[in-house]
């Protein structure tokens, strides 16, 4: 027996759902949309190691990749102002204890940097102004203080101070070393880059006693960085006429 309309329960009408419409690909991004995405990223991560290594280190960071770039155009430079023809000779007659010493020169050099860019940073040249102690020591008591030990090598006012000290001794030792190995040199060229470089290590440590004497003032630091600048310059061209020297004649350099 069927049952009667009333028995049935109403019928529920279900809203008609709409089809999904297929996703629409967005458009690819212009070149300038490229170039602002790639400088949001090199910004950001900027921003997180600078964060990450502090503001001293990081500026130190920046100055080493900047004496990099610099010693690199250089170094082309040089290469571009001879024909190919005067490089294939010059390196007939390389002399590579030289070119070996200029290295080890240049490298000395690029580690001084970094940590007296690191000693300005943290102001540590204001902290002990005599010479050749510190303090009225040889060798200050908290040069380890920092803890955890690593934070030293990087804040530590004691440690980046001496250091810079010890690294100017020894680069002074081995310019004046490079200086006499160069007088055996049969290119006068050479002899004289190798000259002036020395002479500029020393005007350089020169230079570093004076603006520490005198509580690291800012023209005598800005005067300092720039022979920084000078040294590099002259390192590399010294490594550079060891490897390539001027080929010289009867007649003179050619």
């Amino acid at each position: 027996m069927l049952p009667q309309t009333g028995a049935l329960p109403p019928l529920q009408l279900l809203p008609a759902t709409p089809p999904t419409p297929a996703p629409v690909a967005a458009p690819p991004p212009t070149p300038q949309e490229r170039v602002a995405q790639a400088a949001d990223l090199v910004t950001a991560q900027i921003d997180r190691a600078q964060t990450t290594l502090g503001a001293a280190p990081f500026a130190t960071l920046r100055l080493g990749l900047a004496f990099a770039l610099l010693g690199f155009a250089f170094w082309y430079a040089l290469l571009a102002a001879r024909t190919e023809a005067a490089l294939i000779a010059a390196r007939r007659q390389a002399e590579p204890g030289l070119v070996g010493l200029a290295t080890g020169l240049m490298h000395l050099s690029f580690l001084q940097l970094l940590v007296g860019g690191l000693v300005t940073g943290i102001g540590a040249g204001a902290v002990f102004t005599d010479w050749p102690l510190m303090g009225g020591v040889w060798l200050p008591p908290d040069m380890l203080s920092l803890e955890p030990i690593w934070r030293n090598a990087l804040e530590n006012q004691a440690l980046l101070q001496f250091s810079h000290r010890a690294l100017g001794y020894l680069l002074l030792a081995l310019a004046a070393f490079a200086l006499i190995r160069s007088r055996r040199s049969v290119h006068a060229v050479t002899r004289m880059a190798f000259g002036l470089a020395a002479i500029w290590v020393l005007l350089q440590a020169v230079l570093g006693v004076v603006t520490l004497l005198h509580g690291d003032p800012l023209a005598l630091r800005l005067a300092h960085l720039g022979g920084a600048l000078v040294l590099w310059l002259f390192l590399i061209r010294a490594r550079f006429l060891a490897r390539y020297p001027r080929v010289q004649s009867i007649r003179g350099i050619k």
